[in-house]
């Protein structure tokens, strides 16, 4: 079942999984949160880590967010970034790197939620026909979905206090919708950014050579000693091919039902 997740995807959920794991039985939320002078005065350079994987306490809520993750992640690596793992690599090594610097300017503790946000938005701006039903209540097309968690989230008193205690902070990854909005602020404007630079300048008639964001040599050498992307193209093929019999089969017995 591991198997049949994309590479890169797949080592995202390990880590989130393995950090979240240590915060639920092993460590307290003081040894896992971003703090500036416990990780460059004293130090402990493992918090730049844990801080942003860290979901809170696994049960139902982070369940459900490591899953909305998961699904996001995973469809853009073999629908947006098929066959260009080395491409969705560079995209969330360049991810968690804004994401600390986030942290650091406005001293966020944990930024899953900004990782997350930042995965739908360019999801939602590829998908631009997908419709989408929240809760069974509303159904709306997918570019909207950023925006409307944005939104749900200023309804439930969502607030623009960067500066928060650990507790409030902590109290605010246990919440399906966090009430600080720079999470999904974050999200829609990094989304915004490396979705124009990779997928929209590349297509203009004046940039058309111009590849800001493409791997350089040595990762993209590196993904196809490791097989990367011939692996998945394999598995996906197998997977498609399945679909196909599975599809046949149908059409024949509705042919003898008939």
């Amino acid at each position: 079942m591991l198997g049949k997740i994309p590479p890169i995807t797949r080592v995202l959920l390990l880590c989130i999984l393995g950090v979240s794991f240590i915060g639920s039985h092993c460590a307290g939320l003081y040894s896992l949160h971003y703090d500036y002078h416990l990780i460059f005065v004293e130090k402990q350079y493992y918090r730049l880590f844990t801080s942003i994987f860290c979901v809170g306490k696994l049960n139902m809520l982070s369940s459900i967010k490591i899953y909305m993750l998961f699904r996001f992640s995973a469809k853009l690596e073999d629908d947006c970034f098929r066959s260009k793992s080395a491409d969705y690599f560079l995209f969330i090594l360049i991810l968690l790197s804004l994401t600390l610097l986030t942290s650091f300017m406005v001293e966020l503790p944990f930024t899953f939620q900004c990782l997350c946000s930042t995965l739908i938005c360019i999801w939602a701006k590829k998908n631009l026909k997908q419709s989408i039903s929240l809760f069974g209540l509303i159904n709306f097309r997918a570019p909207y979905l950023p925006y409307i968690f944005l939104i749900v989230n200023i309804i439930v008193g969502g607030n623009f206090i960067v500066k928060s205690s650990i507790a409030e902070a902590w109290y605010e990854q246990r919440q399906f919708f966090n009430k600080n909005i720079i999470y999904e602020l974050f999200g829609v404007i990094v989304g915004h950014i490396y979705y124009y630079f990779y997928f929209v300048v590349p297509k203009l008639p004046y940039t058309r050579d111009i590849s800001i964001l493409s791997s350089p040599q040595l990762l993209c050498k590196i993904t196809d000693w490791l097989g990367l992307d011939s692996k998945r193209e394999l598995i996906l093929e197998a997977g498609d091919f399945i679909d196909d019999e599975a599809l046949l089969e149908r059409i024949q017995n509705n042919q003898l039902q008939l």
